[in-house]
């Protein structure tokens, strides 16, 4: 296998064990606009006309706001498992990013944030809800970071300073670079895709897309187009690319 096919290989593999999750929050959030969303009758919605489907459109919004507003828990866990790391730092990398902490991501450019002053240079208090790309590279920096800490490290040592060494450098890492550099390429990405799947390209675009689809599905890396939509979906409330 070629250094280019193993690349898509181990990214479909980060995005695949998320599956279940993703697949549910779709079916939930879905089930959800049609009770409490789409008008039915005089411009009322289900959850209007029935008082009792507020509640459950209510209730559910709790599951979908886990799944998709907290994606990036289970991207970094996924990929620090992947790169031969430990899962639960993983995880707690990505709660860093959607911290509560931080200002919500959504409300990047309608106000400043808070910043971290370091002394010489300062990290905006910004948080990384939704997004893919930038939880993608931060898990990816831990595993890398921690498994070169592993070959150095004497194991008499390991607990004490693996763990805290690699968590507070990829932390640090992904919210004074990693992070910002992420959500630059991800947006572009995403605006790159909608101009190719939209407007006067919309043709040639999606002739490319089924013409590659097929091939993507018999080689089993389709699911990397997973963090094109999901990065689209943050970025742009919605995505061109079908499955």
């Amino acid at each position: 296998m070629k250094w280019h096919e193993q690349l898509i290989s181990h990214f479909a593999e980060i995005f695949f064990p998320l599956l279940p999750a993703l697949i549910s929050g779709g079916l939930i959030l879905g089930f959800r606009n049609v009770i409490g969303d789409l008008p039915m009758s005089n411009g009322q919605t289900l959850a209007q006309m029935y008082p009792s489907l507020q509640t459950i459109y209510d209730f559910l919004w709790l599951i979908g706001e886990a799944i998709f507003f907290y994606l990036p828990v289970g991207i970094c866990w996924s990929a620090v498992k992947k790169m031969g790391g430990t899962p639960i730092l993983g995880i707690v990398l990505g709660v860093t990013l959607v911290s509560p902490q931080l200002m919500n991501a959504y409300l990047l450019g309608q106000q400043l944030p808070e910043v971290w002053d370091f002394g010489m240079f300062s990290i905006a208090k910004v948080g990384y809800q939704a997004q893919v790309i930038p939880a993608l590279l931060a898990g990816l920096a831990l595993g890398v970071i921690e498994t070169r800490l592993k070959r150095i490290v004497p194991d008499y040592l390991y607990l004490v300073v693996v763990p805290v060494c690699s968590l507070i450098l990829a932390v640090f890492l992904a919210h004074a670079l990693i992070g910002p550099f992420g959500r630059m390429i991800g947006d572009g990405v995403a605006f790159a895709v909608r101009h190719l799947m939209t407007g006067s390209f919309a043709p040639i675009g999606a002739a490319l897309f089924g013409f590659l689809y097929a091939p993507l599905v018999i080689t089993g890396v389709h699911q990397t187009t997973l963090a094109i939509d999901l990065q689209m979906i943050q970025s742009m409330g919605g995505t061109q690319c079908g499955h």
